[in-house]
C-alpha cells in the first residue's frame, strides 16, 4: 500500500514590492509517503476497517489464516507427490537397471561375451552419468537457492537495522 498526500496552502504566491525590487513568497509543499508490505494491510488501515464496519478485522485476519493454511496444505502435498514420484523414478530405474545386466550376464553365459560385456559396460556407464548429473543439479540449485537468499536478505531493510552494531 502507498499512501502520498499532499499539503498545499489555498493562498497564491503573494508578490511583495520593496522599492525597485520584488519579493515572491512561494507556497510551502509537503509530501508524506509511507507504504506496508504483508498479506494483512497495515494497523491503521486495520483500525479504520474495524471503525468503519466493526468487526472487520476479525474477518480479515480469520481470511489471512485461511488463506496461509491452505497455501501450506497445497505445498505440503506437492512434496509429497514429487517424493512419491521421486521413489518410483528410483525403483523403476533400479528394475531396468538390473534388467539390463541380467541380460549381459545372460548373453555372456549363451558365448556371447563381447555383446554381453557392453551391455554391462553401457549400463553402468549410463549409471555413473545419471549420477554425476543428478549431483551437479543438487550443487546448481542449492548454490541458485542460497544465492536467491543473500538477493532477498540484502533486499530487505529490516535486516540491516538488524545487522547493525549496538
Amino acid at each position: 500500500m502507498s499512501d502520498v498526500g499532499e499539503h498545499k496552502p489555498s493562498d497564491p504566491p503573494v508578490v511583495q514590492e520593496t522599492g525597485s525590487t520584488s519579493v515572491e513568497v512561494l507556497r510551502e509543499v509537503s509530501v508524506r509517503s509511507t507504504s506496508w508490505s504483508g498479506p494483512l494491510p497495515s494497523p491503521a488501515d486495520l483500525q479504520l476497517f474495524e471503525e468503519i464496519v466493526p468487526g472487520a478485522a476479525d474477518r480479515i485476519l480469520t481470511l489471512t489464516e485461511k488463506q496461509s493454511e491452505h497455501r501450506m496444505d497445497l505445498e505440503s502435498s506437492v512434496v509429497s507427490e514429487n517424493l512419491k514420484q521421486s521413489k518410483l523414478g528410483l525403483i523403476a530405474g533400479f528394475v531396468l537397471s538390473a534388467m539390463v545386466i541380467v541380460g549381459g550376464i545372460f548373453l555372456i553365459y549363451l558365448g556371447h561375451d563381447w555383446a554381453g560385456g557392453i551391455l554391462i559396460s553401457i549400463n553402468l556407464v549410463g549409471l555413473a552419468g545419471v549420477f554425476v548429473y543428478g549431483s551437479r543439479s543438487h550443487r546448481t540449485q542449492r548454490r541458485e537457492r542460497r544465492e536467491s537468499l543473500v538477493e532477498r536478505a540484502d533486499m530487505n531493510p529490516e535486516n540491516e537495522r538488524l545487522q547493525e552494531p549496538g
